[in-house]
């Protein structure tokens, strides 16, 4: 009865030895367009939409943001998603930053410019 006593025990303490893989959540994006113009922030969710109707299309002049790729949070992009290391919202600064320097740069987030 000693022995069985034992093993149980030992059975209980074995609890350490199994590792639990936890499931990665898996954040699915929309297409978020720019309401704004070259005076509005692009860092605000509050700028975006998911219709482009009434917006100029994306094209070749890239003068202002266009659209987006990030995940819906209460019907606004959610700024602070991880995308490649970083978030949406520094994503959409560099794109920003990207404009101001002359060289417009699509990244992961940023997927279009348009002009103003």
């Amino acid at each position: 009865m000693t022995f069985g006593i034992v093993l149980g025990v030992n059975a209980l303490t074995k609890n350490d030895d199994v590792k639990v893989e936890k499931e990665a959540k898996v954040l699915l994006n929309d297409t978020w367009y720019f309401t704004g113009s070259t005076s509005d922030d692009p860092e605000l969710a509050s700028n975006y939409s998911l219709s482009s109707t009434g917006l100029p299309p994306c094209g070749a002049t890239k003068e202002v943001i266009c659209q987006i790729q990030a995940p819906n949070s209460g019907g606004q992009p959610d700024m602070n998603a991880p995308v490649d290391g970083t978030t949406v919202q520094q994503q959409i600064h560099d794109a920003q930053e990207s404009i101001k320097d002359g060289v417009p740069t699509e990244n992961t987030t940023v997927t279009g410019f348009r002009p103003e």
